[in-house]
């Protein structure tokens, strides 16, 4: 019943499917325009999604629009998802949103996670949910769920993307915070997802325990902007400054004010704490995190520059970012200018049909984004880019700047997972 509902299926030989859908009356050209099949180097026409687990992407109206393979075996991106078209737009649709009818406020809410995979965990429950396409979660997604609840949960994977997603989320659907209109959060302690823990031991009692720990907006901001522990004055001020700036951003004056009234409050009982914990910690001596903080400072440069290197490919290789779109959305940069930049570029391909990385560097440009990429990238116009690196020239066979791109991330993954190994094991 469950297959049947989701409507999954499975790519598995090109040949064969051109066949079927041809006696369909639909021709090669028309597959290849909506991005089911591909045209490789030699001419030879296949099948994009071919060895992978087929999900219909179905909008409000059952209308199937688009289509997500998840990989069986061998290499490559675990998810990719048709092209964008003039019906298709990855920012205005959700996986499994056709599902949601019958959805009842008084008892029900809706879980947003990452894979399609976890979409269906969760129906195991008798939960709803619905995934994002891939990119970055969009406030059109969002302002999608706010018709159907009040305060959707967003449960995304456990590991450090998966949490900078949901950081992320935050300070996009702060400014749209109103009656009616909030968000909970559920992160998890570990690099697991929904459909690991229901699959693993006493799954399905631990996954329901864990849907229990959902935690409100305020206490989840409050978490990530703990970027130090709480143990001096100047952090402490430096915290409560953070947090209130954040709110400052709230339109909706009412919603504002009382978002105020509660951070004072919570900041009574955080303050005391560190205080109090404080005066045990000076007996025993203090200086670990200092020799940490010191040993990552080191590392800046190096970071800094892989960091630059990735952003300035997917500029100046546009059939890299067209194919890697997806990883490059959630690769975590720890320099907050080249996540802006990121996060913006995301953005142009996901809302603008662009064919080129001179159209691409055009648009950056008309926003304004010039002196940032000259701050960071070896440009003098914005236009031309005297890159050393050989992947980030278009004229690169594009499986070896993938290859090449795809193990500058892993490092960088690898980099920031080991950064910030306290942080699930805090939270939870």
């Amino acid at each position: 019943k469950l297959i049947d509902k989701f409507k999954i299926g499975l790519s598995s030989n090109s040949k064969d499917l051109m066949v079927y859908l041809e006696k369909k009356f639909i021709d090669r050209n028309s597959l290849i325009e909506l991005g089911i099949f591909k045209v490789n180097e030699n001419g030879n026409s296949f099948d994009l999604f071919k060895n992978r687990l087929m999900f219909p992407i179905i909008d409000r109206l059952n209308r199937v629009i688009a289509f997500g393979g998840r990989i069986l075996e061998g290499e490559g991106p675990k998810y990719i998802n048709s092209w964008e078209n003039s019906f298709f737009k990855k920012r205005e649709i959700l996986y499994n949103l056709n599902n949601l009818q019958g959805l009842n406020e008084s008892n029900n809410t809706i879980y947003l996670v990452e894979g399609y995979t976890d979409v269906i965990a969760l129906s195991k429950l008798g939960k709803y949910a619905v995934a994002p396409l891939g990119t970055s979660i969009s406030i059109e997604q969002i302002s999608l769920l706010w018709k159907y609840v009040e305060e959707p949960t967003i449960f995304l994977d456990g590991d450090k993307a998966g949490k900078m997603a949901s950081k992320r989320l935050l300070d996009l659907t702060l400014p749209y915070l109103n009656i009616g209109k909030s968000l909970n959060f559920i992160l998890l302690s570990d690099k697991r997802d929904p459909e690991d823990i229901l699959n693993g031991n006493n799954g399905k009692q631990l996954l329901e325990e864990i849907l229990k720990n959902k935690v409100s907006f305020l206490d989840t901001m409050m978490f990530f902007e703990t970027k130090n522990e709480l143990n001096s004055p100047e952090r402490l001020l430096g915290y409560k400054k953070r947090l209130f700036n954040k709110l400052r951003l709230i339109e909706n004056e009412d919603v504002r004010t009382l978002y105020i009234t509660f951070l004072k409050k919570k900041l009574e009982e955080v303050f005391n704490h560190s205080i109090n914990k404080e005066q045990n910690k000076y007996k025993r001596g203090y200086d670990t995190y200092f020799v940490k903080l010191a040993k990552e400072k080191s590392q800046i440069r190096f970071v800094l520059r892989r960091e630059r290197s990735i952003v300035g490919a997917m500029i100046n290789n546009f059939k890299l970012l067209q194919d890697y779109d997806e990883q490059f959305a959630k690769i975590p940069l720890s320099n907050s200018e080249l996540s802006k930049l990121r996060d913006y570029i995301i953005e142009i391909i996901s809302t603008q049909t662009i064919n080129s990385s001179k159209e691409l560097k055009e648009l950056l440009i008309e926003k304004g984004y010039s002196q940032l990429i000259k701050k960071h990238l070896p440009t003098s116009d914005c236009i031309n880019y005297n890159l050393i690196e050989k992947y980030a020239m278009e004229t690169t066979n594009i499986r070896d700047a993938g290859k090449a791109l795809m193990d500058l991330i892993n490092i960088q993954e690898k980099w920031y997972n080991e950064l910030n190994k306290n942080l699930s094991n805090n939270f939870l």
